[in-house]
């Protein structure tokens, strides 16, 4: 493995710590705010990055149901992309080290220099953004990520999907915009990091809650089906073994409650009996 690979998993937080940016990381989150969100805010704190607005107020099913001021921060912006970068990175590693050991080479050194890139980046986390301890904090979990990584007993294939896209951050990217427009319809329950999982050949341990109902009030599996099948014909995910289907339909979802889906064989049986639309779903796919 030559430098540049065993470099690329961490290369955006090697850019941003290679100084204190915060300052032109804050003006171009004002400036992004006031050109394209079409509000206009009436305080901006330019130091700390705060904006505050009147823009409308949403229940929890997405309706307007009043004005009232809003505000806009920095810094939690800012966590939540750290958090989006740090799960790249944990899917990065998870690639090259199922690349390794389907090579049948040994990861250790690899794993080692990271483990070495993580610590000197920690430290510069320390000193450069001591304001946004997040970073230190998710960098010391990335390298217990990396501790616990038992190679070993990593599997070759998993039963959860694998993203048929060439470019590994586009890759990631394409499927976290999945993930919110989800839950943004209130389709799925789930971490980003377990849908992420679900979608890279990586460990699934919660599952992904589906919350579309059907009958008697319980969860709808043929538009999960109907999910999986229009994912694989528009080429998003990788053709499925007919003999594996059910598995990883059991594997990655849970039903509304967080449980095991039940009788899928019989269900998958009766879904191919039929002809089904989901619009919602059709909707979401068109925006990606």
């Amino acid at each position: 493995m030559n430098e540049n690979q065993a470099l690329l998993p961490l290369i955006y937080f090697q850019r941003l710590l290679e100084n204190d940016i915060s300052e032109k990381l804050i003006n171009n989150f004002i400036s992004d705010f006031v050109q394209n969100s079409g509000y206009n805010p009436h305080e901006i704190d330019k130091l700390k990055g705060i904006i505050k607005y009147y823009g409308p107020l949403v229940d929890e099913d997405g309706n307007h149901i009043s004005i009232d001021e809003i505000t806009y921060d920095f810094y939690n912006f800012f966590q939540n992309i750290i958090e989006i970068e740090i799960q790249k990175s944990k899917q990065l590693f998870n690639s090259i080290i199922h690349h390794l050991v389907y090579k049948n080479q040994s990861s250790n050194e690899f794993v080692l220099l990271q483990k070495k890139i993580l610590t000197n980046l920690k430290s510069k986390a320390d000193n450069f953004y001591s304001e946004y301890p997040f970073i230190s904090n998710k960098l010391n979990d990335l390298k217990l990520f990396l501790e616990n990584f038992d190679s070993s007993s990593f599997k070759k294939w998993t039963d959860s999907y694998s993203w048929d896209f060439i470019n590994e951050t586009d890759r990631i990217n394409l499927i976290s915009k999945l993930y919110h427009l989800l839950k943004d319809y209130k389709i799925i329950d789930s971490s980003h990091g377990e849908f992420i999982n679900a979608f890279t050949n990586g460990e699934v341990t919660n599952g992904i809650k589906w919350l579309i109902k059907g009958k008697n009030n319980s969860t709808n599996k043929f538009s999960i089906f109907y999910f999986i099948d229009q994912l694989q014909s528009e080429g998003y995910i990788e053709d499925i073994n007919p003999n594996d289907y059910n598995k990883k339909i059991e594997y990655v979802f849970r039903d509304k409650d967080g449980k095991e889906l039940q009788n899928i064989r019989q269900s998958k049986s009766d879904f191919l009996k039929g002809s089904y639309s989901y619009i919602y779903i059709d909707e979401i796919l068109s925006q990606l």
